[in-house]
């Protein structure tokens, strides 16, 4: 069974602006103050209902943080608009309008950049970089990720660190670093413990289920998934809520209980609709879609697919577009529905190419090799399966530089570190010795692991040629053998009809008078035909000699006094041809058949016990 978690925001999505906590006693001092407040302060307390009910309603998150924006604008209150772009960023990152988001925080970071405002500077990065991990964009994520990191630990804001930790966390989850992304989180929880931060608690607990997922411990998983459902049920939020619904409804497909799984993703996308969370729709149907793929019902699978589709391309989602569309191509695929698979192949792999997004670019391609090869297009279907092999290998390469990389970092800190202690302790020479020793031995370990990484590399390389070859020859191989059959059936359909019609001609034979021994002469030779002529024996022989390849060679240097139609004999009893059929073929009676394979048992020196189909079937 395909696996198929789409990852929810997890620990992402708790912004660290403000304690999340929902306080209805708070809620409702701000909402007092607002009818009360004027000027400055009124709008000071718009912003923090925009931001109270991020995950409340968005809906009037939205009006409170709009009315905001607009009397700061009136007014040049430069804060206020700060504050108010930043919350206006949060909205277009939950609803999925991710440039829209970017543009809003860049707004907001050049007021903070300007009055060295360093904490929310950091806060605003930190959001920055969940819209590129929403998008995908990986690299450029964890970059800022960092950057946000390293501020918060200057200016021991706790919160912070916890909350980036956890982001970092979800980076190296979704590039597969587990022990990583485990370290990052369960510093996040304790973090988060100390501080009673439950709604990054329950965040976490999202997080880590996700990794027994990953690590095939359902059950695990399910404990996670269950207790942070609780908490999120508890404060009361629909977005988490949603997530811990899809990711148990995920479990519960994996172990192929498909009712809870469809029944579970369906709560989640009607959480997500009321919402009017557009990203949080899309994965839902997509989730649906895969589950209704697992139990064949393919009209359902693409309708949900196609709706996820739709959704996706309004909001600019490049990736959820190439998933969406691989997974289309693989279901009209199917259905030997071809056009139409490789038009969705087509449109995943220019969707995937346009964002780099690589684990989709060479699904696509790979889709797309096998839509051709079924079409018979072994030219297009062997650039898509090499342009595949090239893109995994250049993943497989990527991800051993990084190692590399990696290891060359910690080979130059531990170096450095080396350094220093010995200047510290230049009179202590054994110490010394010692360290230099170490170092050196380290060193020798890295260019190992450097050398072995390498060797990796063209090992790999070397398999996926082969794979590729293979790949190839295997198409090329059935099409030949069903071209085959094709013709054998046809000549025995022939050999049917000339049956019948020697039949005829025997009655006519019969009921011709004395005398017309002439016209009797032409109807034997007309009974007594060929059927197998030679123009079609060479078409045969072409045919034969691809999925057989070198068997009449094989055959002539063997048994040189072989004649040419012995020859025909034995490929005829090789493809397990029977008496009648091969008589039907060559135009000879059935005893005849038998004299000749009598004869070719002879020329092959074949003992009384050995068969003659099972010595041709192993030349």
């Amino acid at each position: 069974m395909n696996r198929f978690l789409l990852f929810f925001l997890s620990t992402n999505c708790f912004f660290v602006h403000f304690s999340w906590t929902q306080n209805p006693d708070k809620m409702d001092s701000l909402i007092h103050k607002l009818e009360t407040a004027g000027g400055i302060d009124k709008a000071t307390v718009l912003n923090h209902l925009g931001r109270e009910y991020l995950y409340l309603d968005l809906q009037q998150s939205r009006e409170y943080t709009d009315k905001a924006l607009d009397m700061a604008l009136a007014e040049k209150w430069e804060e206020i608009e700060a504050t108010a772009y930043s919350n206006l960023g949060a909205l277009h990152l939950l609803t999925g309008h991710y440039d829209s988001a970017i543009t809003a925080y860049n707004h907001a970071l050049s007021y903070y950049e300007m009055h060295g405002d360093k904490l929310n500077v950091a806060k605003v990065n930190h959001e920055i970089g969940l819209v590129h991990f929403r998008k995908g964009e990986y690299s450029d994520a964890l970059v800022i990720y960092k950057k946000a990191a390293s501020a918060y630990h200057d200016l021991d804001f706790t919160v912070g660190v916890s909350s980036i930790s956890s982001s970092i966390g979800d980076v190296y989850r979704y590039l597969g670093d587990y022990t990583r992304a485990l370290d990052y989180y369960l510093q996040g929880l304790k973090l988060a413990e100390a501080l009673e931060d439950i709604p990054r608690k329950a965040a976490l607990l999202n997080s880590l289920g996700l990794i027994s997922f990953k690590e095939k411990k359902y059950d695990k998983a399910l404990e996670y998934y269950h207790e942070g459902l609780i908490l999120a049920e508890e404060l009361d939020f629909d977005f988490y809520i949603s997530a811990f619904l899809a990711n148990i409804a995920d479990i519960h497909a994996e172990k192929e209980d498909f009712k809870k799984a469809l029944e579970f993703h369906f709560r989640s996308l009607e959480i997500e609709r009321q919402q009017q969370n557009l990203d949080g729709e899309a994965q839902s149907l997509t989730s649906l879609g895969h589950v209704y793929k697992e139990m064949e019902d393919y009209e359902k699978a693409i309708d949900s697919f196609k709706a996820s589709l739709t959704i996706a391309d309004s909001i600019g989602a490049a990736r959820s577009v190439a998933l969406n569309c691989n997974q289309l191509s693989l279901i009209y695929r199917t259905q030997k529905r071809l056009q139409r698979s490789l038009e969705y192949g087509q449109r995943a792999l220019a969707s995937a190419t346009r964002q780099g997004f690589k684990e989709q670019i060479y699904s696509a391609h790979l889709n797309l090799a096998k839509g051709y090869a079924a079409m018979s297009d072994y030219e297009q279907a062997y650039e898509n399966y090499k342009a595949y092999t090239s893109m995994k290998d250049s993943v497989f390469n990527e991800t051993k530089t990084e190692q590399m990389t990696e290891m060359q970092v910690k080979y130059e800190t531990e170096k450095k570190e080396q350094q220093i202690a010995s200047m510290q302790k230049e009179a202590e020479s054994e110490v010394f010795k010692r360290n230099a020793y170490a170092l050196g031995l380290f060193g020798t370990f890295i260019i190992a692991g450097l050398i072995i990484g390498w060797l990796k590399v063209r090992m790999n390389r070397a398999k996926k040629i082969k794979e590729q070859e293979d790949f190839l020859t295997g198409e090329k191989l059935r099409l030949y053998e069903k071209e085959l059959k094709r013709f054998t059936k046809n000549a025995l359909e022939k050999t049917n009809r000339i049956e019948s019609l020697n039949q005829e001609l025997e009655k006519v034979r019969e009921e011709i008078v004395d005398g017309s021994g002439q016209y009797l002469g032409h109807l034997d030779k007309l009974m007594q035909a060929t059927i197998l002529t030679e123009m079609e024996w060479e078409e045969f022989k072409t045919l034969f000699e691809k999925v057989h390849p070198g068997f009449f060679g094989s055959l002539r240097t063997r048994y040189p006094d072989l004649s040419a139609a012995e020859i025909r004999m034995a490929a005829l009893v090789k493809l397990n041809l029977t008496s009648k059929e091969i008589s039907g073929m060559l135009g000879i009676s059935h005893e005849s058949v038998n004299k000749s394979r009598y004869r070719l048992r002879k020329k092959l020196n074949l003992l009384k016990d050995e068969k003659l189909e099972t010595h041709l079937k192993n030349l």
